[in-house]
This record gives structure tokens, sequence and C-alpha cells, in this order.
């Protein structure tokens, strides 16, 4: 059975999206959604894209299984469209973790779009900054997928899918694409390390309220997630549990990190 497709869909916009979420929250009926979308300057023909696309990241769901038709907001979009009002650079923060781990590495073939995201996030800690080519980036995304999925079907991956990735990248704060170039940054939101670190926590199942001693490749992936200089990470880290109370550091023999508690969007609002 072929598994989910890789591509990333351009046509969705962060801030489309976002418009979206808040429509959808104002419970306004499908015609009233179009109209809302459009006085905020989006094209109406293109909210099925984004219905469904908020549908793949958890944030809507549909009332009945019709591809259109009304939808509501999940616990978490009601969390992040809240957020999108109060403090949008964190929003588009948010979203783009979502991208980054709805892959799961026990469930391979599905979510495959955020194994491509993901793995370009992986590429950009590994390489430091590179040059924007989208072809270039395809094709390695394309090679990566073949290495590590077996296939024998052509890959739904172009340099389109690149370009939809870079959509919720270039939204960052500190911004990582900047002149033609992507690059790490020196300093995250520590509310995003947060939920990086949980999502560590998450895929290695390990138990909330452990400590855990960060390994070179812990900090890895999680420096992968947030787009951060692994060198900085000891002081982001340090910043981050000073910031909030769920999370707590020490750097004395070896880095520890711990996450007392579940952290859901909510928190940060």
């Amino acid at each position: 059975q072929m598994g989910d497709s890789f591509h990333i869909r351009h046509q969705v916009q962060p801030d489309f999206l976002l418009s979206t979420l808040l429509g959808v929250s104002k419970a306004l009926s499908q015609e009233d959604l179009l109209s809302f979308v459009q006085s905020m300057g989006f094209r109406p023909k293109l909210l099925a894209e984004q219905l469904r696309w908020g549908e793949r990241l958890g944030l809507l769901k549909r009332r009945e299984k019709t591809a259109i038709g009304p939808v509501d907001l999940t616990s978490s979009g009601k969390a992040l469209s809240l957020l999108a009002s109060v403090r949008p650079s964190l929003a588009y923060e948010f979203l783009h973790l979502l991208h980054f781990s709805l892959w799961n590495r026990e469930a391979p073939e599905s979510n495959r779009f955020s194994w491509t995201y993901r793995t370009l996030c992986e590429e950009i800690l590994r390489s430091g900054a590179f040059n924007y080519d989208r072809r270039k980036i395809a094709q390695f995304l394309i090679e990566r997928a073949y290495g590590e999925f077996g296939l024998d079907e052509s890959v739904s991956l172009s340099p389109g899918t690149v370009r939809g990735a870079m959509q919720w990248l270039s939204k960052l704060n500190p911004p990582v694409f900047e002149d033609n170039r992507v690059h790490l940054r020196v300093i995250c939101p520590p509310e995003t390390l947060i939920m990086a670190v949980q999502h560590y926590y998450r895929e290695h199942h390990l138990q909330v309220g452990d400590p855990v001693e960060i390994s070179e490749e812990g900090r890895a992936s999680i420096c992968a997630a947030c787009l951060l200089e692994p060198a900085h990470f000891g002081s982001m880290a340090r910043e981050a549990a000073l910031a909030y109370d769920v999370l707590e550091w020490t750097g004395a023999w070896g880095e520890f990190l711990r996450l007392r508690s579940e952290v859901n969007l909510d928190y940060f609002i």
C-alpha cells in the first residue's frame, strides 16, 4: 500500500490558515466563512485547501465525512487561534513545530509531508546554512526519501514542495531565511524550546517529570526542531527554565532537562 504524500502544498499559507481558524472560531456558516476570508484579502477558492491542511495538522475536525461542510476547531486549533490574536509570532513558531513533529518513526507511512519538513530542518542543522535553491533542495529530499523508505514508486516531491515548506519557515522570528540564505539562529523563543523538549520526551517514550540527560543526539534533535545553533542550546535551555516553571535545566556534570508536566499551547496564552 502506498504511504501518504511527501508534498507540502504551497497553496496553503500561514496567514490564510490562521484567518481560516479565526473564521471557524466565530462559528460562521460556509458562505460567511468564504466572505470572511475574502474580506481578509485571501482567495475564497483556496479556502478548501486551508481547511484540508488544518485538518491534517489536527487543528480542525469535520462534523461529517463530507469533503466540504461544517468544521470545528480542535482544542489545539482553539488555543492556536487565540494565540494568533495575542502572540502572533508564537503562533507561527507552533505551526512550524506541528509540521516538524507530526511524522512518527513508528508509523512512517503516515504524515510523510512532515517527514519532508523535518528532514529539511535536520539538513539546515547539519549544514548550518545554505543558499536557497529549490531544485537542489528538492533533489536532496527525493534522494533521502528513496533511501529512507525504500520506495519503488515515484516520489510526490518537487521544487513546489520546498516552496511550501519555506512558507512556514519564513515566518519564524528570529528568522531562519534571509537574503536567499537558509540558516540556523542563535536564539529562539523559550516557548519553542519547551515544546521541542516535549516532542523529544514523546518521541523517546520518556516519562514526563523524569529528568533526562541530554546526549549529543538529543541536543541535535531538539536544536533541529528549534533551528537553533547547538552551541547556544545550554544558554537557551537555561533561559527557558528561568522563564517557565514547567522546565528545569542543570548544566552541572552533564546537561539535564526535566519537563515537569505535559504542556498544551494554552499554557503560553
